[in-house]
């Protein structure tokens, strides 16, 4: 049975993610894993540091733990599998070794807010998560909730198709939802034309993903964030698939988002795919 993992550190945010990942679970026939990880005060100078009750931080966690269990089986019914992940360390460390024992489908975590006005759609452990798993991490902006995925897009510069593109999880998802699929290329530099390689890189990505039939789109604007945001806005993605780490312009992308609290899309559930 394929598992989803949601993480929560008890915002409002992660909260809604959790509900947004047990419909997620739902629709594709996935276990919920719900995990909190909570930390403990060390030391780092002589002055005293006030004793922590680790039993009582554990207790009040597993009953907050519990009160979304039981909210998400009112809201779905008893016959979604849920289990409640308790661990105490780093966030990201232990996000990620439970990652390897669990092998999860998707990872799901809310957007961190970058503030009382703007909101980023990655904060710095949305981002470490990004950079560091191995595994789909899909982000849900803040008050989304789920919808069937009717339309996916994905964010690509036709650069090393046969290397970074995830064809697998891609086709897996789209095919599970019957989604119209978009296929979106972004470059930076308005004169820039395709070239022989990257038109040889684009019938890669025919071959590789035509039998999903893609609609095909082309932005060239300076500012890639924004023009990706006006895209899924525009088409009313329900589901925007990024690879960050091969692409450049994708890179830089959420360097902006979390440096400068560019928010790639507000409504816009946004998916993480290595290769």
């Amino acid at each position: 049975m394929k598992i989803i993992l949601a993480t929560t550190d008890f915002s409002p945010n992660s909260e809604n993610a959790l509900y947004y990942a047990a419909e997620l679970a739902q629709a594709v026939g996935a276990s919920l894993y719900l995990m909190h990880v909570y930390s403990i005060p060390i030391p780092v100078s002589e002055a005293p540091v006030p004793v922590v009750d680790v039993s009582q931080i554990e207790e009040d966690a597993l009953t907050q733990l519990n009160k979304f269990k039981r909210k998400i089986n009112q809201q779905i019914g008893n016959g979604l599998p849920v289990e409640l992940i308790l661990r105490s360390g780093n966030v990201n460390w232990e996000i990620e070794e439970f990652c390897k024992q669990l092998q999860p489908y998707f990872v799901v975590m809310g957007a961190e807010s970058s503030g009382p006005v703007g909101r980023a759609l990655f904060g710095a452990k949305t981002l470490n998560a990004i950079s560091r798993l191995e595994w789909p991490v899909m982000i849900i902006p803040p008050g989304v909730s789920f919808t069937n995925l009717q339309r996916i897009g994905l964010a690509c510069d036709f650069r090393q198709v046969l290397d970074t593109v995830p064809v697998n999880e891609i086709r897996d998802l789209v095919k599970k939802f019957n989604a119209e699929f978009h296929i979106l290329h972004a470059s930076m530099d308005s004169t820039d034309s395709m070239n022989p390689e990257t038109v040889e890189e684009s019938a890669w990505i025919e071959d590789l993903l035509g039998d999903l039939h893609p609609k095909y789109h082309f932005i060239k604007d300076k500012n890639t964030d924004k023009a990706i945001a006006r895209f899924a806005d525009d088409f009313q993605l329900d589901l925007l698939i990024v690879i960050p780490k091969k692409h450049g312009i994708l890179e830089r992308i959420f360097e902006h988002s979390q440096s400068k609290s560019l928010v790639l899309h507000s409504h816009i559930p946004v998916m993480s795919i290595h290769e």
